[in-house]
């Protein structure tokens, strides 16, 4: 991609970007220490230290606007499908805090609802699902339409899709809100996958690279930064 010396906010410092699409994760970091690339996204946790041990980069991470869920294929557990009890008994089961802060190194936030925490009109489902052994910002419609009939892992809820269609469909924001509300009511309550905490979505540059603006929906914003050296 190259700048546009013409745009309305001024032309950007960094002239010529290119996006390569690397799957392999330690392909990336190879990448990134060997000087190949000036910054790489989606570092996963097993790389943070490795980053973060040498002051030539950087790692800026921030809660993105998706979940990292326990999902159960319909028609695999019986027992998931016929037992809310049992769901609800895994719900209060898992450490939560404890996956922020060993797995992503407290770059994230613990689930509170079906929808992440920085969407819009995210509110937090009741009961709180703490791990409890005895007992056993972006638009909320991304979020919510991978529990709709499209994916492989609806379990044929009728009320869930209605709901989820209402969502998508209604535009008065605070009827948008309510039925919001009453969708991540009625997903906490049944229980049909097991949220674990919001996707965290990091980004490591070489420190010559400054001004990035890492956003919670997964776009790295490089206008406005810098490459020195």
């Amino acid at each position: 991609m190259e700048a546009n010396a013409d745009y309305w906010q001024g032309a950007s410092s960094i002239q010529t970007l290119i996006w390569e699409f690397i799957q392999d994760p330690d392909t990336r970091l190879s990448a990134l220490l060997a000087g190949q690339a000036d910054a790489i996204d989606r570092v996963p946790p097993q790389h943070l230290d490795i980053i973060s041990a040498d002051p030539n980069f950087v790692v800026t991470s921030t809660t993105g606007i998706e979940s990292v869920n326990l999902w159960i294929r319909p028609g695999r557990f019986p027992i998931w499908e016929e037992s809310l009890a049992f769901r609800q008994a895994v719900m209060r089961s898992i450490d939560r805090d404890g996956l922020v802060a060993g797995l992503v190194r407290g770059q994230s936030a613990v689930a509170t609802s079906f929808l992440p925490t920085n969407t819009l009109f995210h509110s937090a489902g009741e009961p709180a699902y703490t791990r409890d052994v005895e007992a056993a910002t972006g638009d909320p419609f991304s979020a919510a339409y991978v529990y709709s009939s499209t994916f492989v892992w609806y379990f044929g809820d009728e009320r869930l899709q209605e709901l989820i269609d209402q969502t998508a469909t209604t535009v008065e924001p605070a009827a948008r809100e309510q039925l919001a509300a009453e969708l991540q009511a009625y997903m906490w309550e049944q229980a049909w996958h097991v949220p674990l905490y919001n996707s965290d979505f990091t980004i490591a540059h070489s420190a010559s690279l400054q001004g990035l603006d890492v956003r919670p929906n997964f776009y790295t914003q490089f206008y406005g930064a810098s490459l020195s050296g």
